[in-house]
């Protein structure tokens, strides 16, 4: 994730080379182009027209032998994108934060810390609200792992559907593993929440010394099945429904558009 570049299929089936956005100059002439083909052109949606598209890619092969095709654009295009709408929602913020004489943010250790917590989120199935702090998957659209065995994520939100599902299933193998080794986790003991506490430490500390070691470990081989998850997952989402709670619109947007973004970004990488 051409004159010779967009009409040569030959050329590109035989080009099957991982794209390099941060080569030296490409970035730069990638986005003076686009910028002068909307000027020029003018938009389809969202998104540069395919005469347009055309142009970037002659413009990138010439200047910088970058051979790249439409669709690698166009995810570049939308990841830089949603890059340039978090930026300016930041600049924008409230309380003098953006410098642009110099170009920079005045923002505390602290401040900067706290934005940075953000982008951290809990992996959620489609019942909760996609919202700041739960990153849900794009609904109606494929996601459970037997459904990519037969075809590849093709689209963007399936490629981060695949993605969310694959980082699910190994955190629900894991406390799979945890639970079935320390049976207390099922149902904790009425112990003060100090005492809960470190004991939950001490058993993911257990826990993380045999993975980092390769322990031969009977647990870990029976949990290591990708359909594990898929079934029991299944199950417990099955009329589940928390869409009523009020997260407010704010929230709901942010996190929309850093899936986009995240989103976006697999497929360039793809």
């Amino acid at each position: 994730m051409h004159l010779c570049v967009l009409d040569s299929t030959k050329e590109m089936a035989e080009k099957k080379i991982r794209i390099n956005w941060k080569q030296e100059g490409v970035g730069k002439t990638f986005l003076e182009s686009c910028i002068h083909e909307i000027a020029l052109h003018g938009r389809e949606g969202s998104s540069l027209k395919a005469i347009s598209w055309k142009r970037v890619a002659e413009k990138l092969k010439i200047e910088h032998d970058f051979i790249v095709d439409q669709k690698q654009m166009k995810n570049r295009y939308d990841y830089l994108k949603s890059k340039f709408a978090a930026w300016s929602k930041l600049k924008n913020k409230t309380g003098n934060v953006y410098n642009p004489q110099t170009n920079t943010f005045n923002l505390t250790e602290e401040e900067w810390q706290l934005e940075s917590k953000l982008y951290k989120y809990y992996l959620c199935d489609a019942a909760y609200t996609n919202t700041r702090g739960f990153m849900t998957p794009y609904r109606n659209t494929r996601y459970w792992l037997a459904d990519f065995r037969r075809q590849r994520a093709l689209t963007k939100e399936e490629k981060f559907n695949h993605a969310h599902a694959q980082l699910r299933n190994v955190i629900e193998r894991a406390y799979g593993v945890l639970k079935a080794r320390f049976p207390i986790l099922k149902q904790m003991a009425p112990f003060s929440f100090p005492i809960q506490r470190d004991m939950v430490i001490a058993y993911f500390a257990i826990h993380n010394f045999i993975r980092k070691w390769n322990i031969h470990d009977q647990l870990f081989v029976e949990y290591n099945d990708n359909t594990f998850f898929g079934e029991m997952q299944q199950e417990e989402s099955d009329g589940q429904s928390v869409h009523d709670m009020e997260w407010g619109s704010q929230g709901i947007e942010y996190m929309t558009t850093l899936r986009d973004e995240i989103a976006t970004q697999l497929m360039s990488n793809a």
